[in-house]
């Protein structure tokens, strides 16, 4: 449910296969699995089978009528890990599973306020413009194309004011939220942390931009649904009877205004589950604030917490680089959780390393590396498990700690192949 395009779009990364199927469940999934009423908080790194515990542990509620699946709600943060978490409980073969509700944290907004609208005083029609979208808007009422001739400049000056305003929304305290919104005072007092009162004023000419084409950004669909939450005791009501048991995936990108949403659907069932992984918070940028919604959580519900630390997606070889690089890094500031390969994990290639003189010796090192692994015949698989296959550079990523770097890279790479 709630296909919503959403702006948080994440690299996908090459999953190699194994050779032996990966015993399901091992000792520590099976107890998160068990664990069924309450709340309880997972640390689960990438290749951990999270996404297919969670779709395991949706499967025992169910059968033991701790939930019915009809009220059963997953929240993730973009589409493409809300069918994953699909096709892993269609996975499971139950028969009920497009009953359970999957979605997005704007997704569920956005059902929310549709399903409300009417009581709210929101156009039943509204439509939801993405980023992309909204920053068109930004465009044509600033008329940003006169504000700067350079292409760069134009197109950060517009994600900048963007921002600002998401932000400004989804920041805003209790005291401040109204369905009123973007009338006069509200939107001044919100806009109001812009500093300047000709930023404000642009905010607001922006919000009424929205307004006049029925229209919300993202920010204003959490903001709606807090507000409505807050203002509506009867609605808050009925939607904290709707679900029974709410799983929050990648709770390390959970907004305090998102958590804030899920916590009150969950204040009467208390069966509350958030799972992910502190070392991949990557949302910051975006005002993510893991550390406080963590907090949150705890003083709130209380949760049991597990770990998950068998990895059975990479190698051995690879798990072990990483461990010693996140080590030699402070343990990531405290947020790693040390990995063991899973027993099924391949021992993998040796990781190789090539010091140079300069970029461009470097840029040319890479090129002929390439040429090489271009090979069928020296090409063996992501973790030498494959036939010797020809390598898709469309599966190669070359990372780069400058833009000068990257460039001096393509350059070579592209003298190699034309």
């Amino acid at each position: 449910g709630g296909a919503i395009p959403s702006s948080r779009q994440r690299r996908s990364a090459a999953r190699p296969r194994m050779h032996r199927p990966m015993t399901f469940p091992n000792l520590a999934q099976r107890a998160i699995i068990e664990h069924l009423p309450g709340a309880l908080l997972v640390t689960a790194p990438a290749g951990t089978g999270k996404t297919r515990v969670l779709a395991a542990r949706i499967v025992n509620a169910v059968q033991r009528s701790t939930a019915d699946p009809g009220r059963v709600l997953c929240l993730t943060f973009t589409n493409r890990a809300a069918e994953e978490m699909r096709k892993a409980l269609r996975d499971t073969g139950a028969t009920w599973a497009r009953e359970v509700a999957v979605r997005t944290f704007h997704g569920l907004c956005a059902y929310l306020l549709r399903a409300e609208s009417r009581e709210i005083g929101l156009p039943a029609d509204f439509v939801i413009y993405d980023d992309e979208d909204a920053q068109e808007v930004v465009r044509e009422v600033f008329d940003i194309k006169r504000a700067t001739a350079d292409l760069k400049a134009r197109n950060q000056l517009t994600q900048k004011l963007y921002a600002d305003f998401v932000d400004a929304k989804q920041d805003a305290g209790a005291e401040l939220l109204s369905l009123r919104f973007p009338a006069a005072p509200i939107a001044e007092r919100i806009f109001a942390r812009l500093g300047s009162p000709e930023r404000v004023a642009q905010a607001i000419r922006y919000q009424r931009a929205l307004e006049q084409r029925h229209a919300l950004d993202f920010g204003d669909l959490v903001f709606f649904s807090r507000a409505m939450l807050l203002d509506r005791p009867d609605i808050l009501d009925r939607w904290s009877r709707r679900y029974d048991f709410i799983q929050i995936d990648e709770m390390q990108d959970t907004h305090p205004a998102e958590y804030e949403i899920a916590r009150v659907l969950a204040r009467r069932s208390g069966n509350l589950a958030m799972i992910g992984d502190l070392a991949q918070t990557i949302y910051g940028w975006r005002g993510s604030k893991p550390a406080e919604v963590l907090a949150a959580f705890e003083h709130d519900f209380a949760p049991v917490r597990f770990t998950l630390r068998e990895n059975y997606r990479a190698t051995r070889t690879l798990l072990k680089a990483a461990d010693s690089f996140a080590r030699g890094c402070n343990g990531l500031n405290g947020r790693y959780t040390p990995l063991v390969p899973a027993p099924e994990c391949e021992p993998g290639q040796a990781v190789e390393i090539a010091p140079r003189e300069d970029e461009a010796s470097e840029a040319l090192w890479i090129g002929d590396r390439l040429s090489e692994l271009s090979s069928a015949r020296t090409y063996q698989g992501v973790n030498g498990a494959q036939p010797a296959t020809p390598m898709r550079f469309g599966r190669t990523a070359i990372l780069t700690r400058t833009n000068s770097r990257a460039v001096t890279i393509h350059d070579e790479i592209t003298h190699h192949f034309g």
